[in-house]
């Protein structure tokens, strides 16, 4: 194997692993310093499965493919217009949102439900957990096989929970700290280029803030709080379908970065194992939903906003 084959291999590795082997894993990875985790649930519409690619809500979003990031925060953060525009907003008014800095009101408005090119992350990995089942289908028929377990959908389908190592992803790439200073920074310290064969040249912007509840000030991010939340900034600039993943790839491998071990792990858990057995009374069997909520890691807990109550309601069969 040559090098630069052996580069991309080690940058992302899949783990399909059982949801009592995350739990092992995540008690282990609360006393560390180094990772970051995002859950993610993925597809399963009309019989197909699907794995979602890492995007940030703003490149996802239809209404938002003709106008650049970079823009939106200058026309519409901008603290003089955001004032002019929004002031009488009761949200706005009641939360003093247009006293706060550029990155200030950035971070409030992505943890409350605004498009924007911050990737969340969390440093717990049950949040990411809780996070990887909230976009799954409400279960409504109990269907079980004969050993108790549930058999709702086909065995390929999975979430998928990213740890990344973000010590050796700021020290490799350099990366810059998301800043008040953003816009003017834009196309400098945070814009990036890959060139691979065969797939043309790539623009994209990146950046990060591993602890952004120390960098906002002004006002009470409960929800940031909670979640233990971090941020990457990744706006792929209308390069469709180039997630944060693909980019990382491709970087490691065009510069020939060594890794002692992969920047990114992704944990796989089929959609079944997060159920639990209606007959069974063991508590190994308990629904990852039922063991989320005893650890104070469900949506009554890491919002202060509906945005819980939308995510803890397809849950109602397992309470």
């Amino acid at each position: 194997m040559v090098k630069s084959e052996f580069i991309k291999i080690m940058v992302v590795k899949e783990i399909n692993i059982s949801l009592q082997k995350y739990f092992e894993i995540a008690s282990t990875d609360l006393k560390s310093d180094k990772y970051i985790y995002r859950g993610q649930t993925n597809s399963f519409l009309k019989g197909g499965y699907l794995e979602w690619k890492v995007f940030s809500s703003y490149n996802r979003n239809e209404q938002f493919k003709k106008i650049m990031f970079c823009s939106f925060l200058n026309q519409q953060l901008e603290t003089n217009l955001f004032d002019i525009y929004y002031r009488n907003n009761q949200f706005v008014t009641d939360k003093k949102l247009n006293k706060l800095d550029l990155r200030s009101k950035l971070y409030y408005l992505q943890h409350y439900g605004i498009p924007t090119c911050l990737i969340d992350f969390t440093h717990n990995p049950l949040v990411a957990l809780y996070f990887a089942m909230s976009s799954l289908n409400a279960v409504g028929n109990r269907n079980y096989c004969r050993e108790g377990f549930p058999n709702f959908y086909p065995e390929n389908c999975s979430i998928s929970i990213y740890q990344i190592n973000y010590k050796v992803l700021i020290e490799a790439l350099k990366l810059s700290v998301i800043s008040s200073n953003l816009v003017s920074e834009y196309y400098g310290k945070f814009q990036f280029e890959t060139n691979i064969l065969n797939k043309g040249k790539k623009k994209i912007h990146l950046g990060i803030d591993v602890f952004p509840e120390s960098n906002i000030s002004g006002v009470d991010n409960f929800n940031l709080k909670k979640q233990e939340g971090a941020f990457i900034l990744y706006d792929n600039q209308r390069n469709d379908d180039y997630d944060l993943i693909e980019f990382l790839c491709d970087y490691f491998y065009e510069n020939e970065i060594e890794l002692d071990e992969p920047i990114v792990k992704i944990f796989k858990i089929k959609y079944n194992e997060l159920y639990k057995s209606s007959s069974s009374k063991h508590p190994n069997l308990k629904s990852a939903f039922n063991i989320l909520e005893e650890k104070k890691k469900t949506g009554n807990y890491l919002f202060n906003d509906i945005q819980g109550l939308k995510y803890d309601l397809i849950f109602f069969n397992e309470r």
